[in-house]
């Protein structure tokens, strides 16, 4: 093969991939939009608590969120203790999204 059409077959494949930078882009985004939804969140919940109303639902979202980013890192890094946590918040999930659904069952 000549250099032209390997340097033509690498093109071609990278016209399909994000490069570097777009990954980074891409990570970057994806933190800052994590980070806004905790914000709001806690910000829903202060609200609800000052309301008495249930805010169990808040936490669930919180936790299952943390625990999705912990398991994909466990997962693709495998590293046991980004493993640990992601099962720890996922449990804490559970447990909120459990107490969200009995407070609503039980309101009234």
């Amino acid at each position: 093969m000549n250099r032209d059409k390997v340097l033509e077959k690498v093109q071609d494949e990278k016209k399909h991939h994000p490069d570097e930078r777009e990954m980074q882009i891409m990570q970057k985004g994806s933190g800052i939009s994590v980070f806004c939804m905790l914000v709001f969140a806690l910000i829903l919940m202060v609200v609800k608590i000052c309301t008495n109303q249930p805010w169990y639902d808040l936490y669930s979202l919180m936790f299952v969120s943390i625990a999705s980013i912990h398991f994909y890192k466990g997962i693709k890094l495998k590293e046991k203790h980004e493993l640990a946590y992601g099962i720890l918040f996922g449990a804490l999930a559970l447990l909120a999204l459990g107490s969200a659904i009995y407070e609503y069952l039980t309101m009234g």
